[in-house]
């Protein structure tokens, strides 16, 4: 399976393909409004290169998506951008974090990055397709203990040679799959991943990729309850896998449900922060404060919402963070995770309740307990 994303010599022969699916056409005309479809195979045989696919048919999609899921839209910290980034994202969405980021850019005149996605998601050909219209690349998930290296060896040697080549920008989420629970943490086996193409010292190795942390805000999770289910899930059965169906199941309420206010802010870049974790002799322990310190900078610009102090507060019995909303806004918030939360029996209810608003409440934990 090719795992690079197209170049503009192929974009208008699998733009066509996507259009000729009539399964896709089919769900098009079901979820999306009907003058955008319309706009949309009007347009699809003007599409000749990445730039067209995005500006043309990408931009108008997330346009729509913008007005009809989201209270607002704002952005932070974009004026931080000078050359090649690799940008590493707090994940809150399959689809839209990337899709948001690159609208960013392409809103400011700014050249979109390549994104990487995981490769249960790319195994459809439309889906495949519109990943890597969008400059995604395919990072390899299955294989044996030694595919898997050599999988990580080779993406570690694809982000170095795209940013200290000055091809192009790099998203990666900071860690494989969505925080599901509220916590934005970042997995430790993604900053060994991109220690393995260095072929200097580890901490100018990092500095070299010019990383940016991103942080993605949405005041509401359209996936909370879908996301507890499948916790539940888990407690019953620890082998439980969501099918490809149920992949594209969360992808389309992601993509359409309540998002309320949502802002993405775009921090410095790390290296002088990088360059006092220098005074840690041993590599290991430099990839711990690394992988800290991302930690850090997102989850310190996370922007909380009422929904967030309320659920923290009745999950601790507490009025901590009474300041930061109203007695309206404690009642309006409770009964809706009540009402949420109806959906479980008596023996699965507590379980549910603690991970429903853990994912609401977990950002203030982040924010103010570290």
């Amino acid at each position: 399976m090719r795992t690079t994303p197209f170049e503009d010599s192929e974009v208008f022969e699998a733009t066509q393909a996507i259009f000729n699916n009539n399964a896709f056409v089919k769900g098009m005309q079901q979820y999306l409004p009907v003058e955008l479809v319309n706009y949309f195979l009007k347009i699809k045989d003007e599409v000749h290169s990445i730039y067209d696919f995005q500006s043309k048919l990408t931009a108008p999609f997330l346009l729509a998506i913008q007005r009809s899921s989201m209270a607002s839209r704002t952005i932070t910290g974009i004026q931080n951008l000078n050359g090649r980034h690799l940008f590493i994202c707090n994940h809150r969405d399959i689809v839209l974090d990337p899709c948001f980021v690159n609208m960013a850019f392409y809103e400011n005149g700014i050249e979109t990055c390549e994104v990487a996605i995981g490769s249960n998601l790319a195994k459809h050909q439309v889906t495949d397709y519109i990943f890597k219209l969008n400059r995604s690349f395919i990072v390899h998930r299955e294989g044996n203990p030694r595919e898997l290296y050599q999988h990580s060896m080779n993406l570690s040697n694809y982000i170095k040679d795209l940013i200290s080549n000055d091809k192009a920008s790099v998203w990666l989420a900071q860690r494989e799959g969505r925080a599901k629970d509220g916590n934005d943490s970042t997995q430790q086996g993604l900053i060994k991943m991109l220690s393995m193409a260095k072929s200097d010292h580890l901490i100018d190795h990092f500095q070299s990729l010019n990383i940016i942390p991103i942080t993605i805000t949405y005041e509401f999770d359209p996936c909370d309850i879908l996301k507890t289910q499948e916790f539940i899930e888990k407690q019953h059965n620890p082998n439980y896998k969501k099918t490809f169906q149920q992949d594209v199941q969360n992808m389309l309420l992601g993509i359409q449900g309540n998002k309320g206010r949502t802002h993405f802010h775009f921090d410095t870049v790390l290296n002088d922060k990088l360059e006092a974790l220098k005074a840690i002799k041993k590599p290991k322990d430099q990839l711990i404060a690394i992988t800290n310190l991302l930690d850090k900078v997102i989850q310190q610009n996370f922007q909380l919402h009422e929904i967030n102090y309320v659920a923290h507060d009745i999950l601790a019995d507490s009025a901590t963070y009474a300041a930061h909303y109203s007695t309206a806004d404690f009642e309006k918030y409770q009964t809706i995770f009540n009402e949420k939360l109806s959906v479980f029996n008596e023996n699965d209810y507590e379980n549910a309740k603690q991970y429903l608003l853990g994912i609401y409440a977990n950002p203030v934990k982040n924010k103010f307990d570290k």
